[in-house]
């Protein structure tokens, strides 16, 4: 028995699927590695010291304010330094405030650079807070300003 053609729209389908599937032959893969993301500024060496430790929190009121360490991974200009208020009730974060500035030397390794908060704690106001760095520097905090002076 003789073989009938195709109908035309069976033969076009066909001629699309195998042209496709050539295209996607042809073409470099498209998945990536994996790419690490370091929490240091663009030109940075690589981190070899080991992390801060954990600043136990501090609530005052309705608020719990808490040291941030590694702000370069939430976009922020450096490690240390900044402290964000929470809401106790929803755990939503109210807003972060830097307390001091930590300037990098694009030479050096960055890690050795970072200055983490070491202690917070309420100020003798009960209104304040109170936070000491890796250098024993010490800052008040008044979060009702967002204002911060260097004890």
């Amino acid at each position: 028995m003789p073989r009938t053609p195709a109908p035309p729209f069976r033969r076009q389908a066909a001629a699309g699927s195998l042209a496709s599937l050539l295209v996607l032959l042809a073409l470099p893969s498209c998945a990536q590695a994996p790419v690490a993301v370091s929490p240091h500024p663009a030109g940075g060496k690589a981190a070899k010291r080991a992390g801060p430790d954990e600043v136990a929190p501090v609530r005052l009121g309705d608020t719990i304010y808490e040291a941030v360490h590694w702000g370069l991974a939430r976009g922020l200009a450096h490690n240390g330094g900044y402290v964000r208020a929470v809401d106790a009730a929803t755990g939503r974060e109210l807003w972060v405030l830097e307390v001091y500035r930590v300037d990098y030397d694009l030479k050096r390794e960055h890690d050795v650079q970072d200055v983490f908060i070491t202690t917070l704690r309420p100020g003798d106001s009960g209104r304040t807070l109170e936070a000491t760095d890796e250098d024993g520097r010490r800052y008040e905090i008044d979060p009702a300003t967002r204002s911060v002076r260097a004890r």
